[in-house]
């Protein structure tokens, strides 16, 4: 073979396999990415727990496949599955299929996708002869341990490596737990610790990301990110004027979504691209206004919802549109096509609104530009005409300056950190009931060894576990036979039996919002629903007087107020760093070159009405007898004070950073500060006790009330830093 990369002794291109050589010199590379040679001497051994950090289509696959695979051609395995690959997406395990089937034209590991649209017959083969390297979502896995029982470790009996695919997908979420509850039950079963060899785009915290990968030896942990990611970003922040909210029966009247449609339809047309929007609703908005703009021009249509509400032929149809190479398609979407579907070379992405997170956004971003090397982005902004009725909160342009501070964070590479110390209960329900049916039953003793001592429900207790243990017996999850060990109740069997067990996580519902007999729409409640709360909807104030937890249902009242903003903050929970930086955006003169006209006027209000209320110096401010209180804090301090303030009769109003009291109570306030500072940090668990919507995980309806505002308090509120910007309110009010 002539080689056209060339490796020195010292090389650590001389420690792969010849094989793999052959393949990288078959690609006509005259070099590898530093990331992947770097990560050469650190796979191979299989001795360590890796973490490689690159951007999107920064070469990652290969940094760890080449050494892995070079490792089992060196050292052949025994019969079994020496590599098991974990991904979160099906259209991702058919990529990599892809992708590592290529790597191996030269050699004959077998690779093995596993999910639920691969053929029985292939499946078969493996459990037949098991060897080389298994694909397969967290789903599958959870699937592989109940039905084969302690046949599973004969199937995996030689394994070396455990690769996560997409690491930051699963911080911070039930699908998080699950998957590391997994990983331990790996190690249990083979009495030892494959290294674990995780890859990831967007990692906020190296350090928050090792303790994730492996908690109990995460200094071990060798961090390879790779230099470089800096690929060309074209942008476009478009403003859009609006003059009324809209309604259920006209959403689209006074607002600037027909124009934003008509831009998206004009621009995108004939290509590939994503258009993110925030909520389902608007999903469906902005498709059928597409569709109805295609009809209008008599050409096809090439818009496809997509959303995980939409039954299963109606996505399907959308994934098709999108994989098919020979037709333009653009999918309007919400985050279930953040990692999603492979469509190929996606020429664009839009974003309806702001930005969910710098994270969320890089994700986005990244789908983009894969083949060309730039990346092109366009967020559409709708902001309220202002007018001698607008407030303050009107004035300060928060949509459009949040989605300036979330393009700055990400051109910075600065990402939010998922939220750490949920307790996950639900999650806990399953893998106890997984353990179980594996087994076919367990002593409490084992299961908490092995779910909580040394697997991911570490912050349980031993005395919150018998808790727990009597409140899913009480609904005949489990029970305890004559031994002493755990059994399936009667609700257990017919849970782990159901196709849907698998999956530890539900798609977030959204809440109706009900006045009297009429609908007034739909949002996704993520927010403490508390009685007597102020809710912002359709550009009015309301007070929730009812919730119907099991219906999703929250019943309201008007509510008189000062005059609202006209969107509500309904959206995904907004991290400090952001508000932070939505304030640095304000107090300086920096010039954005990615605003259209209408958004740079949008700016320049902002920064008026900012100044005009002198609130670089003031965390708060009044206007006409009503308090605006502004610490630029995220949205779990802003929830925490919101709660307090409406246990003391203050019923506090949540706007993106803002609280806002009426004049009415505006009095109140001093005292009632003082009242929070005087008592300390809140107790979550108290807190939690006023919300009404604490079923927010998929096996939540089988706990206690006690446990579950256990387990929202420490989702939810941040008592410390709450108490910490109470202390400065309360010297600004002295």
């Amino acid at each position: 073979m002539t080689a056209n990369l060339q490796a020195s002794s010292s090389d650590p291109l001389t420690l792969l396999h010849y094989d793999i050589l052959r393949w990288v010199n078959s690609k006509g590379w005259t070099s590898l990415r530093p990331l992947q040679v770097q990560s050469i001497p650190e796979i191979l051994p299989a001795d360590r727990d890796v973490i490689l950090s690159a951007a999107t289509a920064g070469g990652k696959t290969e940094a760890a496949f080449l050494p892995i695979l070079s490792n089992l051609l060196h050292h052949p395995p025994s019969p079994g599955v020496s590599v098991l690959c974990i991904s979160p997406l099906k259209a991702l395990i058919n990529d990599q299929f892809l992708r590592l089937t290529d790597i191996n034209r030269f050699s004959n590991i077998e690779v093995t996708p596993w999910h639920g649209d691969i053929s029985s017959s292939k499946k078969a083969r493996l459990v037949h002869d098991p060897q080389g390297v298994l694909i397969i979502t967290p789903e599958s896995l959870e699937a592989m341990f109940i039905k084969r029982g302690l046949g599973l470790k004969t199937l995996i009996a030689p394994l070396r490596y455990i690769v996560i695919d997409e690491l930051h997908a699963f911080f911070g979420a039930e699908r998080g737990c699950q998957l590391l509850s997994l990983l331990n039950r790996v190690d249990h079963l083979l009495q030892r610790k494959p290294p674990r060899i995780a890859l990831s785009a967007t990692l906020a915290d190296m350090q928050q990301a090792t303790r994730f990968l492996r908690r109990e030896a995460s200094g071990d942990v060798r961090v390879i990110c790779a230099g470089g990611g800096d690929e060309e970003i074209k942008m476009q922040v478009r403003g859009y004027e609006v003059t009324e909210p809209g309604n259920q029966q006209n959403p689209l009247e006074g607002s600037g979504t027909p124009e934003i449609c008509h831009h998206l339809f004009s621009t995108l047309r004939g290509s590939k691209n994503l258009i993110f929007a925030n909520q389902r609703s608007m999903v469906e908005l902005i498709s059928n206004r597409l569709k109805v703009e295609s009809e209008n021009a008599r050409v096809p249509n090439e818009f496809y919802p997509h959303h995980g509400s939409l039954n299963r032929e109606l996505r399907h149809d959308a994934e098709q549109a999108a994989t098919n190479l020979s037709r333009p398609a653009s999918i309007v979407c919400t985050s279930t096509l953040e990692l999603g579907i492979d469509i190929g070379d996606v020429n664009s992405v839009a974003q309806i609104g702001s930005p969910p997170s710098a994270a969320s956004l890089k994700q986005r971003v990244g789908r983009s530009g894969r083949t060309t090397g730039i990346q092109i982005l366009r967020v559409y902004v709708q902001e309220e005409q202002l007018n001698q009725r607008s407030g303050l909160i009107d004035g300060l342009r928060l949509q459009l300056v949040q989605s300036i501070a979330i393009i700055e964070l990400l051109l910075q590479k600065r990402y939010e950190p998922p939220v750490e110390g949920a307790l996950h209960f639900s999650t806990l329900i399953q893998q106890l009931l997984s353990v179980i049916a594996q087994f076919g039953s367990v002593r409490v003793d084992q299961a908490y060894g092995l779910l909580c001592k040394t697997g991911p429900f570490h912050l349980i207790t031993p005395d919150v576990f018998k808790m727990f243990l009597r409140a899913i017996a009480d609904k005949e999850i489990v029970q305890q036979i004559h031994d002493g060990s755990l059994v399936l109740g009667a609700m257990g069997d017919r849970l782990v039996n159901h196709y849907s067990f698998y999956a530890a996580f539900q798609t977030q519902q959204e809440y109706r919002i009900c006045a009297g007999s009429k609908v007034l729409g739909s949002i996704p409640m993520i927010m403490p629903a508390v009685i007597d709360m102020p809710i912002i909807f359709g550009g009015r104030t309301w007070k929730i007087t009812d919730v119907d937890e099991q219906g999703k249902s929250i019943f309201v009242v008007p509510f008189p107020s000062g005059k609202p903003p006209m969107f509500g903050g309904h959206g995904p929970l907004v991290h400090d760093m952001v508000r932070q930086e939505m304030m640095q955006i304000l107090a300086c003169q920096d010039r954005y070159p990615y605003l259209d006209r209408k958004a740079q006027a949008f700016l320049e209000e902002a920064r008026s009405t900012f100044a005009q209320h002198n609130l670089h110096q003031t965390k708060m401010t009044q206007v006409d007898g009503q308090l605006y209180i502004i610490p630029w804090v995220g949205d779990r301090i802003l929830v925490t004070l919101q709660v307090q303030l409406l246990a003391r009769g203050i019923p506090a109003e949540h706007y993106g950073p803002v609280l806002y009291i009426a004049k009415e109570y505006a009095p109140m306030v001093a005292k009632a500060m003082s009242d929070i500072v005087l008592k300390g940090p809140a107790d979550a668990t108290i807190l939690a006790a006023s919300a009404k919507n604490l079923l927010t995980e998929k096996f939540d309806e089988y706990l206690t009330e006690e446990l579950l505002q256990m387990a929202y308090g420490r989702k939810m509120f941040e008592p410390q830093n709450a108490w910490l910007t109470a202390s400065e309110l309360a010297q600004c009010l002295q």
